[in-house]
């Protein structure tokens, strides 16, 4: 039986594990949870006794106009949530940002991790 160990005030899962009764299940105490193989402290977190997915932000597209007002959508934050645009940190709020480039280029777009969010980064191309 497999098991993950959680902080129970954030969900955040600390170890996983494998017991081999109920019993050992039980002795592992009320911030455990019996799961599947697949669930791991990076993808998932414990939400009302359940493993959950982490939620991961997404970004609708990866290429888009250099003329300042086409843009691409990152979705799916923290709120707030840290977006680096080439390193350059930018405080976002409300779970969703459009971004627009004036200059063609390759930006990198970083989204710095925030509990229960998955860390996320992408390239954009801006032509």
């Amino acid at each position: 039986m497999n098991y993950a160990r959680f902080d129970p005030s954030t969900g955040r899962i600390l170890a996983t594990g494998q017991v081999s009764s109920q019993a050992q299940m039980d002795a592992q105490g009320s911030s455990s949870v019996a799961v599947d193989a697949t669930v791991g402290a990076l993808t998932h977190y414990v939400v009302a006794g359940v493993a959950t997915l982490r939620p991961p932000p997404a970004l609708d597209t990866t290429t888009v106009a250099a003329n300042g007002t086409s843009v691409v959508t990152l979705s799916g934050l923290a709120d707030p949530a840290t977006v680096l645009i080439d390193g350059v940190s930018n405080s976002v709020s409300g779970g969703t940002t459009p971004i627009a480039f004036s200059i063609a280029g390759v930006y990198e777009i970083e989204v710095v991790e925030s509990f229960p969010h998955t860390p996320f980064s992408a390239t954009v191309t801006a032509t």
